[in-house]
């Protein structure tokens, strides 16, 4: 027997009602259990064809459409109807600017765009910009391994960091994931460590370099790996932190090779802890590093605050991120007022500038503008643009269809149009339904019309009707009366409301996203089995857990069963995981699981083990931000993102996981998707994002390749504008012939845009973010 691990704590002392006390569930002896068996019909059907749950479907909709007492606050044609927020949506559009309005803005820039003019093309004029060896100004530090091999772009980020430093500047390293950006920064902290010969100097040197705690021991061991000879410190444990400010044992040297300077790693946690001693240093702080520096992109947050208050007078500040903007301009400008305050000083000011909420209302000339602020304080360069094809396969994405069924339909709508109190209860109600339903041995002494007047007592009992309208309301309610009880105790309270006092709560839109990713995150009926063989055939189990288990079923079946692909599996809730656990035992589909509670130790040796070509594991269940950095799963080729983070860097860091350097396949990432729902709204947002990043960032060729030129470039307004809507219909739920063969098809040609558009009106799928022809 295979024992269920993934079960959580329920308390079940509290009542459903929370209007009453415990007492109303009463509990009996045997005897009375007995007595009042004897006079209630039982069930003698064949218990596999015995549908509880669609006889009381038919029998709820006859009720509400008669407009009888039972069920009334279920009638949504008699709710008034609250805004249905759901729908997709337009962007609120602000009147166009006016031709005065945009000059007064330009001129407020004029000033500050010729300065960053300036800036520019000082920092151009330095930079080799051919890529010839003998054109390079600045050495490679004699503390890098002389087995590692530098690339070109990576030489020239280096270059590019040595002239932010000697012109006194601050910067914004944006390479994309998986370039470099580590070495890059060693690189000039060697050649600063070399060239003002800090080796056994008996004055203080301190390179500050900030990371988050999953990425702690990955730069210990890359500072290991490129540059051994550099001394680091690991600032983390609690008797080295109380060691470093201790002044007799700090002037013997705390950095590796008994050092007094070097590179101090730490966390955001810890500097935040220990901000007063670090606010103590004075002219040994010499840089300061933020790794994930989009962290910073709260104004307000605790840990900018406590680096704002460190000395850094006599130090330079270098933000490491991959996705200088998720989600709209206050989170860059946060990040350039951190690293240049005295310029950026004032974001009402900022504000102004780029007011409009619609980035295609903002100005080309504006937009323009900004990339020449900002190209002399950021580099950034994507993998398509200096890796060799040999270096990096292609990449496509997919939308895969998954359209509400008919449980998920009703459970949705009574959320969004009724009243929340009204949606708890028809929950409830359904969920007891089911579970008889899917549990019938549980029940089997009584037969479907005696449980379904059980249903309808739970209702009134709900909404707290007094037992003489009872009496009039259910026939033989005084017979039935202590079986509706024992139901209560035995089956309500144990079982639907133990999980569910939890599970709904007034968070509408956590609701949302759990209905249509899987209702049993709410409710799982399956909850109380302790083996997976009592679990029931695949048809039975995956019925009612909503369409996304079943597309995902139907891929998983394409991608391991018949094509032999390793998968990554991503989603935002632990519920969901340990739901997705259920089905890959039920399905014998070897698998590993990442979540935030993974320990370091359990982490690494899963990740070793899935990585291994002779691996018996074929999925790895990851939950989105516990698994999206630090993390090389290469062996996979495949990416079902099973819901969306509303910051679409989120999801390109877990894909990254699998398309990087050392990856020898083509990849494919699956999307599953939801229209005509909460995901429509959150998707279409997702591309306004995506679009602003397009604008803002991507366009503005902050790569050093040529000089910064006055004439301004076409921008790109509606790259990331794509269709990706379906036909809302009951036909085609199943992945046709056609479809089948395009999802598993990882031939090059599948990559382009043209064998896009040849597939454009497939009902269930949608190909996008596919490479140029």
């Amino acid at each position: 027997m295979t024992i269920r691990k993934s079960k959580r704590i329920i308390n079940q002392n509290k009542s459903y009602n929370e209007s009453e006390s415990d007492n109303d569930f009463m509990i009996l002896s045997e005897e009375e259990e007995q007595t009042h068996q004897d006079n209630i019909p039982s069930f003698d059907g064949d218990l596999s064809n015995s549908n509880i749950y669609n006889e009381f479907i038919q029998v709820l909709d006859k009720e509400i459409q008669s407009k009888s007492k039972f069920f009334q606050e279920f009638n949504l044609e008699l709710i008034k109807k609250s805004k249905n927020d759901d729908m997709p949506i337009n962007p609120p559009c602000k009147d166009a600017l006016s031709q005065e309005e945009i000059n007064k803005k330009i001129d407020a820039l004029n000033t500050f765009v010729e300065q960053s003019k300036l800036y520019s093309n000082i920092i151009a004029d330095q930079l080799n910009e051919t890529g010839n060896e003998n054109e390079w100004k600045y050495d490679i530090p004699g503390l890098l391994d002389p087995n590692i091999k530098v690339k070109d772009y990576q030489r020239q980020g280096y270059e590019w960091l040595l002239s932010l430093y000697i012109n006194g500047l601050n910067g914004i390293l944006s390479d994309e994931m998986g370039l470099g950006k580590t070495l890059q920064i060693l690189l000039l902290l060697c050649f600063i460590y070399e060239n003002e010969q800090m080796k056994n100097n008996k004055s203080e040197n301190i390179f500050l370099v900030v990371v988050p705690l999953t990425t702690l021991d990955n730069w210990v061991n890359e500072v290991k790996k490129f540059c051994p000879q550099l001394p680091y410190l690991k600032y983390y444990s609690k008797d080295i932190r109380n060691d470093f400010w201790q002044a007799n044992k700090r002037k013997k040297g705390l950095f590796s090779n008994q050092n007094r300077s070097g590179v101090l790693l730490t966390t955001y946690e810890i500097i935040m802890s220990d901000i007063q001693h670090f606010r103590t240093l004075d002219h040994s702080l010499r840089y300061l590093i933020i790794d994930e520096g989009h962290r910073l992109k709260n104004l307000n947050c605790k840990l900018i605050n406590c680096l704002n208050s460190l000395n850094l007078k006599h130090s330079n500040k270098i933000l490491i991120t991959g996705t200088p903007l998720q989600n709209n301009l206050i989170e860059l400008w946060s990040l350039l007022n951190f690293i240049m305050p005295n310029i950026f000083s004032d974001y009402e000011e900022f504000n102004k500038w780029f007011d409009s909420t619609d980035i295609h209302q903002i100005d080309k000339q504006l937009i323009a503008n900004l990339h020449v602020i900002l190209k002399p304080f950021v580099l950034r360069r994507l993998k398509k643009d200096v890796l060799l094809k040999n270096e990096l396969p292609m990449k496509k994405e997919f939308l895969i269809k998954c359209s509400l069924d008919p449980r998920q339909r009703r459970l949705y709508s009574q959320l969004v149009k009724n009243t929340f109190q009204n949606y708890k209860n028809y929950f409830l109600i359904d969920s007891a339904c089911l579970f008889m339903d899917l549990n019938r041995d549980l029940v089997k002494e009584y037969d479907n019309n005696t449980l379904i007047l059980y249903l309808k007592y739970l209702y009134l009992k709900l909404y707290d009707f007094i037992e003489f309208d009872m009496m009039s309301l259910i026939q033989n309610y005084d017979t039935l009366k202590h079986t509706f009880e024992l139901l209560d105790t035995n089956i309500f309270k144990k079982y639907v409301y133990a999980q569910t006092k939890s599970t709904i709560n007034n968070n509408v839109q956590m609701q949302k996203r759990h209905i249509i990713n899987n209702p049993f995150i709410i409710f799982n009926p399956y909850y109380h089995h302790d083996d997976y063989e009592e679990m029931n055939t695949k048809s039975i189990f995956l019925k009612y857990q909503g369409n996304k288990l079943k597309k995902l079923d139907s891929l998983l079946s394409l991608l391991i069963k018949q094509s032999h692909h390793k998968v990554l599996i991503f989603t935002q809730f632990i519920t969901n995981i340990d739901l997705l656990v259920d089905y890959l035992k039920t399905q014998n589909i070897e698998h590993k699981v990442l979540t935030g509670t993974t320990t370091n130790i359990s982490r690494q040796q899963d990740i070793t083990e899935f990585q291994q070509s002779n691996s018996p594991y074929k999925v790895f269940l990851i939950s989105t931000r516990a698994g999206g950095l630090g993390i090389n799963l290469t062996k996979a080729d495949s990416i079902i993102l099973y819901d969306s983070d509303w910051n679409p860097s989120i999801d390109k860091q877990a894909i990254d996981r699998v398309h990087r350097i050392g990856q020898t396949k083509n990849v494919a990432v699956y999307r599953l998707f939801c229209g005509s729902s909460y995901e429509q709204s959150q998707f279409e947002k997702i591309h306004m994002k995506n679009h602003m990043n397009e604008v803002i960032v991507e366009n503005g060729n902050f790569t050093y390749k040529n000089k910064l030129k006055d004439d301004v470039e076409e921008i790109k307004e509606d790259y990331y504008k794509y269709d990706f809507t379906f036909e809302d219909g009951k036909l085609h739920d199943e992945f046709t012939k056609r479809e089948k063969d395009v999802l598993l098809d990882r031939s090059n040609a599948s990559y382009t845009k043209s064998y896009a558009e040849n597939y454009k009106d497939l009902p269930n799928i949608k190909l996008f973010n596919f490479n140029e022809d």
